[in-house]
C-alpha cells in the first residue's frame, strides 16, 4: 500500500491568507473542523522552500520552510505532515508549531509522528482509528488526489494573486544584465552628445533609472521578496506602494534622481 503526501494541517480559516500570499493552492477541508493544505513541489522549488533529503532517505525542513510554516502558525496551532510509502514500506515526518515556535520539533519514523502531531493540534481518535484515519489523511493516498480535491475547492472572492518570487540566483544576475546593458546606452548617449552635439531624451532618461534599478536587484532582494519577508514576520501586506521597504523606496527614488540629473547634463553641459 503507497501513501505520498506533504502538507501542513491546521484548524479551518487558519491557512487561507498564507495559501493566497506564497501561491499555494487552496485548503482542503478536512473531518473535526481542519484543513489540509498540499505543498505543491513546483510551487517550493520556485520560492526556494523545498525539503531536505539526505542520502538515507530521511527528509527534514530547510530553515526557510520552518520560517514560512512559523508564519501560518501565528493565527493557530500548525502540523506540517509528509509521507513517502510505497508497497507498505516507508516513512513519515511530522512537526508542530504554534505562536511562531516550535510545540514539536520535527521527527521522522516508520511509524508515530504523525499521529502525535495531530494530537498536539487538537484532533481526536474517533472509532476505534487513530487521529490521520479519523481526521481522513486515507482519504487520498498521493499528492496529484490531493492537489485535484484542492483545485475543487471553491474560491474565497477576497482572494489576492500569488507572489510571484523569482529565485534569486536569476534575479541578481538579471539585475547585473540590466545595469551593464543601461550603462552602455549611458555612455553611447554621452558619446553623441559630445560628438555630435545631439542625445536621445527617452535614452537620457530611461537607461539612468534601468542602472540604479538593475544595481539594486543585483545587491538586494526585490519588492516580492521584500513582501515575502514581511509575510514570515507577520506583518499585514498588500499590493499597493506604500508596502515598498524603505530599501527599495531609496532605490526607486535614486532611479528617479539618476534619470534627471543625467538628461539636465546632457542638456546644459
Amino acid at each position: 500500500m503507497s501513501h505520498s503526501l506533504q502538507a501542513i494541517i491546521a484548524k479551518n480559516g487558519t491557512l487561507a491568507e498564507f495559501a493566497v500570499q506564497l501561491g499555494f493552492p487552496r485548503a482542503v477541508p478536512l473531518n473535526q473542523d481542519f484543513e489540509l493544505l498540499p505543498l505543491m513541489q513546483e510551487r517550493l522549488d520556485e520560492i526556494g522552500q523545498e525539503t531536505n533529503m539526505d542520502i538515507w532517505g530521511t527528509y527534514s525542513l530547510t530553515p526557510l520552510m520552518e520560517g514560512l510554516i512559523k508564519h501560518a502558525s501565528l493565527k493557530g496551532p500548525v502540523a506540517f505532515v509528509i509521507t513517502e510509502y510505497l508497497g507498505g514500506s516507508g516513512s513519515q515526518g511530522a512537526a508542530v508549531y504554534e505562536n511562531g515556535e516550535v510545540k514539536m520539533p520535527y521527527e521522522f519514523a516508520p511509524l508515530g509522528p504523525i499521529n502525535r502531531a495531530l494530537n498536539a493540534i487538537g484532533v481526536t481518535r474517533e472509532n476505534g482509528e487513530d487521529q490521520f484515519d479519523s481526521i481522513g489523511l486515507d482519504k487520498y493516498r498521493d499528492m496529484d488526489r490531493w492537489l485535484e480535491a484542492s483545485h475543487a475547492t471553491p474560491k474565497n472572492a477576497h482572494e489576492t494573486p500569488p507572489l510571484r518570487i523569482v529565485p534569486r540566483t536569476r534575479q541578481k544576475y538579471g539585475g547585473l544584465i540590466m545595469a551593464v546593458i543601461a550603462i552602455g546606452f549611458i555612455v553611447w548617449s554621452w558619446v553623441t552628445r559630445m560628438n555630435e552635439g545631439r542625445f536621445d531624451l527617452r535614452v537620457a532618461l530611461i537607461f539612468p533609472a534601468f542602472a540604479v534599478i538593475g544595481l539594486g536587484a543585483f545587491l538586494f532582494p526585490g519588492y516580492n521578496e521584500e513582501r515575502y519577508a514581511r509575510i514570515q514576520r507577520g506583518e499585514t501586506d498588500n499590493a499597493s506602494f506604500m508596502m515598498l521597504t524603505p530599501r527599495w523606496l531609496v532605490i526607486t527614488a535614486l532611479a528617479i534622481v539618476a534619470a534627471v540629473v543625467n538628461f539636465l547634463l546632457l542638456k546644459y553641459l
